[in-house]
């Protein structure tokens, strides 16, 4: 993938949710990179601001409902663990 060719679709808080990611795309078949710009904070913080996810301009459409779906799938797995611990709390 040249560089000229790539685009961002997804910038995210931390390395780890990058290559979370970058592992959704490349699942769905979608050639991706994670790309992190240096940052005066490296180091200092977990945030790592200018981490993007990269794809080729021609895979954009796509690459952004692939990360849609998958980010609405772990909002659900969010939503399902936290509807665990409400029955948890109503059984005491």
């Amino acid at each position: 993938m040249g560089a000229q060719d790539l685009v961002s679709v997804f910038e995210a808080i931390n390395m780890a949710e990058a290559e979370m990611i970058n592992m959704a795309l490349k699942a769905a078949g979608i050639q991706a990179a994670v790309e992190k710009t240096a940052s005066p904070l490296d180091g200092l913080t977990s945030i790592g601001e200018g981490t993007e996810v990269m794809v080729r301009e021609e895979d954009e459409e796509k690459a952004l409902q692939v990360i849609e779906d998958y980010l609405a799938e772990m909002d659900l797995a969010d939503e399902d663990i936290g509807d665990d611990e409400d029955d948890d709390e109503a059984d005491d």
